[in-house]
């Protein structure tokens, strides 16, 4: 039997709580009752939090608001993994408010309402009150109504955090009332970071001497496609399935990816993701570089991204004129390879993949209808979308 007295200790999703409470259990009840290595690891202060240092880097408008304990309303916008909820609760530490949390999956105006009653009593005893609200794309029109009074007069500063564009999701008087703050995708060094962060520091992985073959710490860290919680995720399954507690740990080629079982891209069929993967590729279609039509590159991203993240589906939703990524470029490939190309003696014409200098009239005539021929291609396979590009 084991009894503990708990007295003034933070919050209980902070790491340092998890860390060393997890010292007084035996390491069967460590291993099956503690958080996943992600919650384990989060950053208790603004110096440790890696990456996003557009934001919170020295000199940063939130870097000096955070150090000086001001309150504002804003939504966090970014992908997972990225560092919202911990970035909202390091705020919530460096200022004395009442900090509340909801989720927009579970909640409504109810939970709502009695979070602005508290604030209100708050106001009359001089102290600030915090929400944050996680998925507050989740949240209809009417439940984001709500927040706009106690936002505007000051009973309390929002924290949004949302993973879909807030232009379309959030209401525009809400907006109007928050700092819009665009977190991006982490580097590899910020997940490298991170994972070495969580080598040395959480309580279960510090007990055992895990080690990585030669270049799976890298396809680890390339694998997560910037989320930092899908590559600790990873990690910990893969730790998990190597062994008894205490024993070395060697997280080879297999193991990693029988601990990742698929590689996922972020991708939506009807959002952001779709349209700016779209937009990339028929970009450099249409480029000043006639061969982007017949680089493979372009096609293979395209392809990789979107068939095994989305729906195969006929290009830009479909249509009468629509055709598959391949065809688009195997067509716009055709028109280019009928246009002229510069001297191959013009090294820096033939980098750029300029088209040909002055010549007769019939050849920059015949030049000039191969690119209207090769964008009237584009844009009617766009036009069942009304995506104009």
């Amino acid at each position: 039997m084991y009894c503990f007295f708990l007295s003034n200790t933070p919050p209980i999703s902070d790491g340092w709580f998890w860390s060393r409470l997890s010292l007084n259990l035996p390491p069967m009840a460590s291993e099956s009752h503690l958080p996943p290595l992600a919650e384990r690891v989060r950053p208790t202060d603004l110096r440790e939090f890696l990456g996003q240092d557009h934001l919170i880097g020295d000199g940063t408008f939130l870097q000096k608001t955070v150090a000086a304990g001001k309150l504002f309303s804003s939504i966090l916008w970014g992908p997972p993994g990225t560092g919202k909820t911990t970035l909202a609760k390091l705020i919530a530490k460096n200022s004395d408010a009442d900090f509340h949390q909801l989720s927009a999956v579970s909640s409504g105006v109810k939970e709502l309402r009695k979070i602005i009653e508290s604030a209100k009593e708050n106001t009359l005893l001089k102290r600030g009150t915090l929400l944050f609200i996680d998925e507050i794309h989740r949240f209809n029109k009417a439940q984001q109504d709500g927040l706009l009074h106690a936002v505007e007069d000051g009973t309390l500063a929002l924290i949004g955090a949302t993973t879909e564009n807030p232009s379309f999701e959030v209401i525009s008087p809400l907006l109007s009332r928050c700092r819009v703050l665009k977190l991006n995708s982490l580097s590899e060094d910020d997940l490298t970071a991170i994972l070495e962060n969580a080598l040395s520091k959480d309580i279960l992985l510090s007990r055992r001497s895990v080690t990585f073959e030669e270049g799976t710490r890298d396809s680890l860290v390339q694998s997560s496609g910037g989320d930092a919680r899908k590559m600790l995720n990873t990690l910990e399954a893969a730790v998990t399935m190597s062994g008894e507690d205490g024993e070395a740990v060697t997280v080879d080629s297999q193991l990693l990816s029988e601990a990742l079982q698929s590689k996922s891209h972020i991708y939506d069929k009807a959002g952001d993701y779709h349209y700016d993967t779209i937009s990339a590729f028929i970009k450099s279609v249409r480029g000043s570089d006639p061969d982007a039509a017949v680089r493979r590159s372009s096609g293979a991203c395209y392809r990789q991204r979107r068939f095994p993240g989305g729906p195969r589906h006929r290009h830009a939703g479909g249509g009468p004129h629509a055709g598959t990524g391949d065809n688009l470029s195997r067509r716009g490939a055709e028109i280019q390879r009928q246009l002229p190309r510069r001297e191959r003696g013009d090294e820096e014409g033939a980098r750029r993949g300029n088209l040909a200098g002055p010549a007769s009239f019939k050849e920059r005539t015949d030049q000039t209808d191969g690119i209207v021929r090769l964008r009237q291609g584009l844009h009617l396979s766009s036009r069942s979308t009304g995506t104009f590009y």
